[in-house]
């Protein structure tokens, strides 16, 4: 098995809540997922930073939710609409965050992707557009498969 080290800013108390006290010690895991020389401005790549820690503390909420109040809100969806921003740009870190871990591992590396699908159980079927249609439902299948790099 393999493992990033990684190492969280915050780490769960004894009540299971985020303890803030080690804030400034450790790395944060979003450190190395980011290259912000890769921007052109190097303000963009410091506030993609503090952006993906927001949403990276917020794993799995909206970004209104991750952002907390409205002017974080607002700014974080300035910075994916500015047009100096590429998507190169803010995958740039990941990639090579992710090669340095594929470099580092020594076992199998599993690639693990997902089933998609999307039910629309409606009375009118053709408004929806082209989907896959079942006895008794109507959606879209969206199929991956898993692979293994040895």
């Amino acid at each position: 098995m393999c493992s990033s080290g990684a190492i969280s800013r915050r780490s769960a108390g004894p009540d299971g809540h985020q303890d803030d006290r080690d804030e400034s010690a450790v790395e944060h895991w979003t450190e190395r997922e980011i290259d912000k020389t890769a921007f052109k401005d190097a303000r963009l790549g410091q506030r993609f930073g503090e952006l993906l820690r927001q949403i990276g503390d917020g794993m799995g909420g909206s970004i209104p939710f991750a952002c907390k109040d409205w002017a974080n809100t607002k700014a974080a969806y300035r910075f994916f609409a500015n047009e100096r921003v590429e998507e190169a740009d803010i995958l740039s870190g990941h990639f090579a965050a992710t090669r340095t871990r594929y470099d580092d591992c020594t076992g199998p590396i599993l690639l693990i992707q997902d089933t998609t699908e999307f039910s629309y159980q409606r009375a009118n079927t053709s408004a929806i557009g082209i989907t896959v249609n079942r006895p008794f439902n109507c959606g879209l299948l969206s199929s991956y498969h898993s692979s293994s790099l040895q």
